[in-house]
């Protein structure tokens, strides 16, 4: 016969919605600074000679962090792609 588990016994963790919204600004800024470092990359060279460790370096952050927001190079590209196109939609509604 198994031993049962009543529902009184059972401990459970309380959520904390402030470090969820913290984790996930974090995870924001992170992906904001990943972005602007292939930006300020991109103003100097061509996007085939920037490697991930070029952008991590200039980053701070780990080629482990990268890949926690990003696929690969071309997603990252693509991200930054989306970011100018949303400025510039947000810019031309104020115009």
């Amino acid at each position: 016969m198994g031993s049962v588990i009543h529902f009184w016994e059972i401990r459970i963790a309380p959520v904390r919605p402030n470090s969820t919204r913290r984790r996930q600004a974090r995870s924001f800024r992170t992906e904001a600074q990943l972005l602007d470092s292939l930006a300020v990359l991109l103003e100097s060279r061509e996007f085939d000679t920037i490697s991930i460790d070029n952008i991590t370096r200039r980053s701070g952050f780990a080629v482990g962090t990268f890949y926690k927001h990003f696929a690969d190079k071309q997603a990252i590209l693509e991200a930054l792609f989306a970011r100018y196109q949303e400025e510039r939609t947000m810019l031309l509604r104020r115009a």
